[in-house]
């Protein structure tokens, strides 16, 4: 059985008794092929954590025997942890201040159903398969049959964060709670995002939403022709826009116009009473305003509710953008792969190509580091081997 090469440990089974064993690399570099003892993988691989951290096979059983019986005598007396009780715990402690809070209780409360009553010493590399496979049967959005393996990454990669954290904390009697992560399934996630419209697409695009304008006056598809204008210039996410304040704006007496984005929502706060992020990183954000932007302020601050300049809710923007691709695919383009974060990739992209700083274009997208900006764009740059030659 293979797994990620990455793992700290794998099962395999000795053909000539049916036994499983656990083969490692230790600290000294050394390969090790340890017996669990046991014929049943799935026994295997819960025992399989305790070895690698030292333990013989016999120990290991010795333990198990004396946790029977002392759990039979005195069941109360047996410390152990859910899942559900690791989440808690998680995120009263090292989740407290998450960049991504609103994300990552979405993928908490999903797992807790999936697995939230497993004991944390379940939670083996088989019983991860199991919850990777129903994560991957509840499907994903717009009534997609199995979710994507981007989705389902994000929520493993919360519940491997669960278990290194357990490996970190100790019972009332100082003992491990996990003695080592289990290995995680592998998961290929191919990056779909990597979609960039050209000129004569974007032409097109705008095309088809003023004639929807002309014909449909009173379905708002002007300020809806603003808002793939908005997202084109800025690079923003489509959250991001759809929240924009008009107390946001900054008029300077100098002819320059910026946005603002706070660093958390005024007035808005989670549960536990803590300020909610405004931007994906938690950070603040400004940015120059374009000349395009500038000149649809009036008609957006004219129909703003509330102070948001798009007052829409992004269900209306997604079900308009599906209304575009289909229409401009008869103008002969097929844009069915763009979502509104391709426009966010388009203008970095672009602002990459033309040779722009990098700093510079990782603080225009809102990155939380120059690090992402380079791992993502930085191959795109025609500068980066200028100098090299004569």
């Amino acid at each position: 059985m293979k797994h990620d090469v990455a793992s700290a440990w794998d099962i395999v089974k000795r053909a000539k008794d049916g036994i499983f064993l656990v083969v490692f690399t230790d600290q000294n570099g050394e390969r090790k092929r340890l017996s669990t003892g046991v014929r049943t993988e799935r026994e295997a691989y819960a025992r399989a954590p305790q070895i690698v951290a030292g333990k013989t096979a016999k120990q290991v059983a010795k333990v198990e025997i004396e946790a029977v019986k002392e759990a039979a005598a005195e069941p109360s007396k047996i410390p152990v942890m859910t899942m559900n009780a690791l989440f808690d715990h998680c995120e009263k402690t090292v989740w407290r201040n998450h960049r991504a809070m609103h994300t990552l209780r979405s993928n908490v409360r999903i797992l807790r159903v999936i697995c939230g009553d497993d004991l944390v010493t379940d939670m083996h590399y088989m019983r991860l398969e199991e919850v990777q496979e129903a994560l991957f049967k509840r499907g994903g959005r717009k009534g997609q049959k199995r979710a994507t393996p981007g989705t389902v990454k994000r929520k493993m990669d919360t519940l491997s964060k669960a278990l290194a954290t357990a490996t970190r904390m100790q019972d009332a009697d100082r003992k491990p709670i996990l003695f080592a992560k289990p290995p995680m399934p592998t998961l290929e996630v191919h990056n779909l995002q990597d979609r960039v419209l050209n000129d004569r697409e974007i032409t097109a695009i705008f095309k088809v939403i003023e004639a929807r304008h002309i014909s449909q006056p009173g379905a708002n598809w002007k300020r809806f022709g603003y808002f793939v204008r908005f997202l084109l210039d800025t690079a923003c996410r489509k959250s991001e826009a759809l929240m924009l304040d008009d107390s946001w704006i900054e008029e300077r007496p100098d002819g320059l116009t910026f946005i603002h984005w706070p660093q958390y929502l005024p007035g808005v706060f989670d549960a536990d009473g803590q300020p909610v992020p405004t931007l994906k990183n938690g950070k603040p954000k400004s940015l120059p305003a374009s000349s395009a932007i500038k000149a649809m302020l009036p008609y957006l601050r004219m129909n703003a509710v509330g102070g948001r300049l798009f007052p829409q809710h992004k269900s209306t923007m997604d079900l308009k953008w599906v209304e575009v691709r289909k229409e401009v695919k008869k103008l002969g383009f097929n844009i069915d792969d763009v979502k509104f974060h391709t426009l966010r990739h388009t203008k970095i992209t672009n602002l990459v190509k033309e040779g722009k700083e990098l700093p510079k274009v990782s603080k225009f997208a809102g990155h939380s580091n120059i690090g992402i900006t380079m791992k993502r764009y930085a191959h795109l740059s025609p500068t980066d081997l200028v100098g090299l030659v004569e």
